[in-house]
């Protein structure tokens, strides 16, 4: 972050002069070293060479034409855009006006060096300074490295099998991110009455689900605190600059290849919990073309279904809204059509209840792409979305209770709050597989009238009830915490 800077005009004068009188030394030199090649005479244009200059400038008129009238267009949905400005930084004002007046929060930003690594932790009077000198930019990739060749060995067999390859790794991943990124900061902030976390990662660290990260005392970041990420505070200030409306209209698209039972359930009770302030788009209705119409007025949108992420073109990542193959493809929400033709302006919310919904390859120079920052871009103040593929029945199960816990709570911009406690009731409350099946299950089947669908469901149940007698069966963090919430999650204004 970077305090606001600037000087008097007489200093960027004297910068600018000095820059004149430098290029004309440089062209003194250039005349004493080569005066017969400056004393030439100018070489004759010729009628072929006027036709070819009209035809360049002729182009040129043609593309800035082309260019005024994109941008118009892209203004029609974000009056804001300016290509031609950089992202102005944060000033530390600007960062504390960040800082919510319902519990103790700070924002930790993180910097990643070549020396070491460093977090601001930003409070309301404060910012402190901590030194994370077990995690230098090297140090960072190395961890990235491991992350990403743990998560893509076997991951283009068996989807099972992959999961419980990565159940098994996971928790020793964990705690090698908690020791070098975290420790040293919550070392740091101990005693200081904290309840919220704003984070910021930098580079590798936007891999990780740090809220799930455990600590010296065996507990995890979670348990100590609401987690809440945010790409950059340039786009945190960005979601937090417009006013939102409450979440009176509920933008559904539901299952849209038909080949999920628990998304088609999870879909059910929405509609059930929202009544007629949900317009769900199911199966052919879930087109592009109707996202981008109702996603206009909707004050949430909730997609539950497939999604895809491509490593190495992030701008084709995409919610798929038919067929899984490539030959249905044109027909899938890309992230590219997130920053052209969505707008979400009136949104206070977007769920990204699919695989992979939230991955992206960090890169040397920060660049966040990915579709929860398409979606904020386009103007969601807030996104919920998933680090890797998850369970059709937890992730169902998890999505419901939020909005149960979410609406029932009067403040509707209390959306980490209502996460947290959502992850915390699969974790714990759900307490055997018996449980699960006898008294979880019927609640959450209540609107589904499909026999068959319902026979599915029972069926599933019935095998966690087997493999998970008498312990929790969602406790693991592969089931609750791919799931993060980024942008504009909590409220700034005194409840």
């Amino acid at each position: 972050m970077e305090e606001d800077s600037g000087g008097p005009a007489g200093a960027f004068g004297s910068e600018a002069g000095l820059r004149r009188a430098g290029a004309g030394v440089k062209m003194a030199r250039l005349t004493m070293e080569m005066p017969e090649a400056l004393a030439a005479p100018a070489p004759v244009r010729t009628d072929a060479d006027d036709d070819q200059l009209a035809k360049l400038l002729a182009e040129r008129d043609e593309l800035n034409r082309q260019h005024a009238a994109l941008l118009a267009q892209i203004r029609q949905h974000d009056p804001e855009f300016a290509p031609d400005q950089p992202v102005a930084p944060v000033s530390f004002a600007q960062a504390q006006a960040l800082l919510p007046a319902d519990v103790p929060t700070a924002i930790v930003q993180f910097t990643l060096t070549r020396e070491r690594g460093l977090a601001l932790v930003i409070t309301g009077n404060d910012i402190l300074k901590v030194p994370i000198p077990d995690l230098a930019e090297q140090q960072g990739w190395e961890l990235a490295n491991e992350w990403l060749r743990n998560y893509y060995e076997g991951r283009d067999g068996d989807t099972a099998a992959w999961m419980r390859r990565w159940e098994q790794v996971l928790p020793g991943l964990l705690r090698g991110v908690a020791a070098k990124a975290l420790q040293p900061v919550m070392n740091r902030i101990q005693g200081l009455g904290l309840r919220r976390l704003v984070l910021v990662p930098h580079r590798a660290l936007h891999l990780f689900p740090l809220h799930a990260c455990p600590l010296a005392d065996g507990s995890l970041l979670t348990d100590h605190f609401e987690i809440v990420y945010a790409p950059s505070l340039s786009l945190l200030h960005r979601c937090a600059s417009r006013p939102r409306p409450e979440r009176e209209q509920l933008l559904l698209v539901q299952n849209p290849t038909g080949d999920l039972a628990y998304s088609e359930v999870e879909g059910r009770g929405l509609q059930r919990l929202y009544g007629s302030s949900c317009l769900a788009l199911e199966r052919g209705r879930a087109t592009k073309e109707s996202i981008f119409k109702h996603a206009e007025t909707a004050h949430v949108t909730h997609y539950t279904g497939h999604s895809y992420f491509h490593p190495k073109e992030p701008l084709q990542s995409a919610l798929i809204l038919e067929g899984l193959s490539e030959q249905a493809s044109s027909r899938w929400l890309r992230l590219r059509d997130a920053f052209t033709r969505l707008d979400l302006r009136r949104n206070r919310l977007a769920i990204l209840n699919g695989c992979e919904s939230g991955v992206l390859f960090p890169d040397p120079v920060d660049e966040y792409v990915n579709l929860p920052t398409g979606f904020l871009y386009a103007g969601a103040a807030c996104v919920i979305s998933t680090l890797w593929p998850v369970w059709d029945l937890s992730s169902a199960l998890l999505m419901v209770r939020f909005h149960q816990i979410w609406k029932e709570d009067g403040r509707s911009d209390r959306i980490a709050t209502a996460l947290r406690q959502a992850q915390a009731w699969l974790r714990r409350e759900i307490r055997s597989g018996p449980q699960l099946r006898d008294e979880v299950l019927p609640a959450f089947l209540k609107s589904v009238e499909d026999e068959d669908l319902r026979r599915k469901c029972v069926a599933a149940a019935d095998e966690y009830a087997r493999r998970f007698p008498d312990r929790p069966p969602f406790a693991h963090p592969i089931y609750w915490a791919p799931f993060i919430c980024s942008g504009l999650g909590y409220p700034l204004a005194r409840p």
